[in-house]
């Protein structure tokens, strides 16, 4: 009997922020019995998760892909011709239009992974308190113009939609006037398991940790102002984690950053699981908050999070019960108080947010929501 055939098309093989869902999801549905199939960018591939993924019977096919504006709204070739000669029954989405339109012309049924729209890439490359002028926003208004437009293709085209949140889902109908299939969350369960020893409650101090891709709109710069406005006796540090997407944003923190902070960039995923076992609580102020892996990862780890609320917060974050939703700096200032000054309520947040992520926020319950939707797509 033939298997199921299965093609996941995605912008790189990484571990690295929303790039870790379809590598994640096509292991754990290669562990179902689907035959699956990685199609993504050259030069943006990890060459030991490559490695790692033949573990689980899933072949790799990285692409050229060419870098001019108008390609960004044609077919890639290459991929088109692949996926017309191996003709999979079916195509995982998580990447931009130019695959998406190869799959479309191959004639092979599409299921979109919605994660959500970033507007405003363009002002990524301004710092926080760098003033915009009127060339800056043309620049910036055309460049929302064209995600908005591939976005709005790729999600018209699609024969089904899954959205990673409840959020996404209301987002997608919202901007599209295109309802999902399915929301299915992502997982979290995927760092490598630390000694025991390493999670245990701190007696002294308290160590705050923030992960994600080092850029403005995950606003590490309001984490450092809320970590400058606690007061509290107990010594506290603030980690910041993750991998250099500005490095103009990079320096810019560095220069701000009082004494304790610490700034780590790309660790791996063992030297990640210990960092948030060294923690006490997880903090981030992503405003772009379409799910939030480091929430997900933090829980399976047993610490709360205060979180801005953004986006999918509320999805990851049940407000006084895994931690704390703030509005503002001033408001995470005083959250980190609270629990600094209560430690059993700490704890009980984090034993809380685990049971939620295990709940939700594992990579098998994840893949079989995808294995049932898949069998009536």
């Amino acid at each position: 009997m033939r298997k199921f055939k299965i093609a996941i098309l995605t912008e790189s093989v990484s571990s690295h922020s929303g790039a870790r869902a379809p590598v994640e999801i096509a292991k754990n549905l290669a562990k179902f019995g689907y035959e699956v199939e990685i199609f993504a960018k050259k030069g943006k591939h990890d060459l030991k998760l490559i490695r790692e993924l033949t573990k689980f019977k899933v072949k790799t096919v990285l692409l050229d892909s060419p870098k001019t504006l108008m390609s960004r709204f044609l077919p890639n070739l290459e991929l088109l011709g692949i996926l017309k000669k191996q003709k999979p029954d079916l195509a995982i989405l998580a990447a931009q239009l130019p695959y998406h339109l190869s799959a479309k012309l191959a004639q092979i049924k599409t299921v979109r992974i919605y994660m959500g729209t970033q507007f405003n890439a363009y002002l990524e490359k301004k710092l926080p308190d760098e003033q915009i002028n009127i060339l800056d926003q043309l620049i910036n208004f055309t460049s929302n113009l064209i995600i908005y437009l591939s976005e709005f293709i790729s999600n018209w085209i699609a024969e089904e939609i899954v959205a990673i949140s409840i959020y996404c889902a209301g987002e997608i109908r919202r901007l599209y006037k295109k309802d999902a299939d399915q929301v299915i969350y992502l997982g979290g369960d995927h760092l490598p398991s630390v000694p025991k020893a390493l999670n245990s409650p701190r007696s002294h101090g308290l160590r705050l940790i923030s992960v994600s891709r080092i850029t403005p709109y995950k606003g590490f710069h309001h984490l450092l102002k809320a970590v400058e406005l606690v007061k509290n006796k107990k010594p506290i540090q603030l980690i910041i984690v993750g991998s250099i997407d500005k490095s103009k944003y990079l320096n810019y923190l560095k220069q701000k950053a009082p004494a304790n902070v610490q700034i780590l960039v790309n660790p791996n995923d063992l030297q990640l699981a210990k960092l948030y076992a060294q923690s006490d609580i997880y903090l981030t102020a992503d405003s772009n908050l379409f799910f939030g892996f480091p929430i997900a990862e933090a829980s399976f780890l047993k610490k709360p999070t205060i979180a801005f609320d953004f986006k999918a917060a509320r999805e990851l974050v049940k407000n006084k019960k895994t931690g704390i939703l703030v509005k503002n700096t001033r408001q995470m200032a005083q959250a980190i108080e609270y629990l600094a000054r209560n430690p059993k309520i700490l704890n009980h947040y984090g034993q809380a947010a685990y049971r939620l992520a295990h709940q939700n926020f594992t990579w098998r319950k994840v893949s079989q929501k995808y294995a049932k939707f898949l069998k009536g797509a």
